[in-house]
């Protein structure tokens, strides 16, 4: 499911090379799985986002159009938020396939974000000092007297959208009354408000049999993008045997079946500085890192369901780095737009943001160019290209055109757009023009 993003084919690829045979879907026609070579085939299914109700009969027919002859596995591997829905109404799947997801009753205790608020304190599990805010008078009694800087979150935030740093009370007055613009705050969907405590962020990943973890790994991301609450586009796999150890206590008491992710701040000694932040029910932005690091959890997934048990799992590669391409390349530039605010190529980096916010990538490349060749000389030119590459050799990229070279067909959907338009896909533009917008505005200049 969710055939368009990356971690589906990094799943389908899992999966392909043990022999398994991968169909996949999603609503949206122009899919990396229509392209991949690991994949047999592919189908639409209804939008969940316009009707809950549509979307799940529609994919249990597809369920039943697929099936296989009796005695082959079959298994139904959600990849992204669907997770949710579909563990809502597994047992209208069962029946008919396994279905690759947690059990609704143990989902339901650590999301949204509110919901694993309460469980982690509950369970004795430290988290950031959080407070829930739905109306403007919640800000008054509960912002005013809140340690700055925080972040603000929705609940069901994910991919960096719907999460805000604030440093200052006029930042969290204008973020709070944004927010209840943009995403419309309600009682029932309210706005997180929650401490920003020390140390760095470190990724707990984990499969689960009925509460006992069968295999873990954990990286920390070295960039994100954008940089305060973005997705790794730069990560390593660590050891942090203290996060593992809470994170398997957690999940014991929750009685987790099944994959997850849990995101924790630590600053890497002292166990009375472990945080949690939030639990991902479902695969995770930094799956190829895992498999890439020997834990192969769509595998063991699929072994978990199809057939009840998992193979011992090896211990993960410790140092073990890999990048996403080209985003790895735009959060470079961020960090050196951010470095450098008041010189020409800060100048010439800010309008290139502005213009990838409007949907001009084109545009944004080519002033990212000129202003990298106007404000250096030819030897700090090569200095950077030498940073640059000394930091990521060593990192495996995500995806690769040598191992499948038409699923890139897919994943550079963009290419397409800016053909026909010159401009960047529409769903891009709406999720990302914000952020990059911000970039642009940024700087302690004052005649930017």
């Amino acid at each position: 499911m969710h055939g368009r993003s990356l971690q589906s084919l990094i799943a389908a690829r899992s999966l392909s090379t043990q022999g398994v045979e991968v169909i996949g879907c999603d609503e949206t026609p122009l899919m990396a799985l229509s392209f991949s070579r690991h994949v047999s085939q592919t189908f639409l299914h209804a939008p969940s986002e316009t009707g809950e109700e549509e979307f799940v009969k529609d994919l249990v027919q597809r369920v039943l159009d697929f099936k296989p002859p009796q005695g082959v596995p079959y298994v139904l591997m959600p990849v992204n938020h669907l997770t949710y829905v579909v563990a809502r109404h597994a047992h209208r799947f069962e029946p008919l396939i396994k279905v690759a997801a947690p059990p609704i009753k143990s989902i339901n205790r650590v999301y949204p974000k509110d919901r694993l608020v309460e469980t982690a304190r509950a369970l004795g599990v430290p988290v950031p000092r959080t407070a829930t805010m739905t109306k403007t008078d919640d800000l008054e009694s509960l912002g005013r007297p809140f340690a700055l800087p925080a972040f603000v979150k929705l609940p069901d935030s994910c991919a960096g959208v719907g999460i805000e740093r604030v440093e200052s009370q006029d930042e969290l007055d204008a973020t709070f009354f944004r927010f209840v613009e943009q995403f419309g705050v309600s009682e029932h969907r309210p706005v997180l408000l929650q401490e920003a405590v020390e140390g760095d962020d470190y990724c707990v990943t984990m499969l689960c049999d009925h509460g006992e973890v069968r295999a873990s790994m954990v990286y920390r991301n070295l960039k994100t993008f954008p940089s305060e609450s973005g997705f790794g586009v730069l990560r390593e796999t660590v050891s942090a045997k203290p996060l593992e150890q809470v994170s398997a206590r957690l999940l014991s008491m929750i009685g987790w079946h099944g994959v997850v992710q849990l995101d924790f701040r630590w600053d890497g000694t002292s166990d009375d500085s472990v945080h949690l932040i939030e639990i991902n029910p479902r695969f995770w932005g930094g799956l190829f890192q895992s498999v890439a690091s020997g834990i192969d959890y769509p595998w063991l997934l699929f072994q978990l369901c199809a057939h009840g048990e998992v193979p011992p799992s090896p211990s993960p590669a410790i140092g073990k780095r890999t990048r996403v391409p080209i985003v790895a390349l735009l959060a470079d530039l961020q960090e050196r737009t951010d470095a450098s605010p008041s010189t020409d190529l800060g100048r010439a980096l800010r309008d290139g943001w502005k213009q990838l916010a409007d949907g001009s990538l084109r545009e944004a490349l080519s002033t990212w160019g000129d202003g990298v060749l106007q404000s250096l000389d030819p030897s700090e030119r090569i200095s950077h290209i030498d940073q640059w590459w000394r930091e990521h050799q060593e990192a495996e990229a995500e995806f690769s055109a040598r191992e499948d070279p038409l699923a890139l067909l897919g994943l550079l959907c963009v290419l397409g757009s800016l053909v026909r338009t010159g401009q960047l896909p529409e769903e891009i533009r709406r999720s990302g023009n914000s952020r990059w917008r911000e970039f642009g505005e940024s700087t302690t200049d004052g005649d930017a």
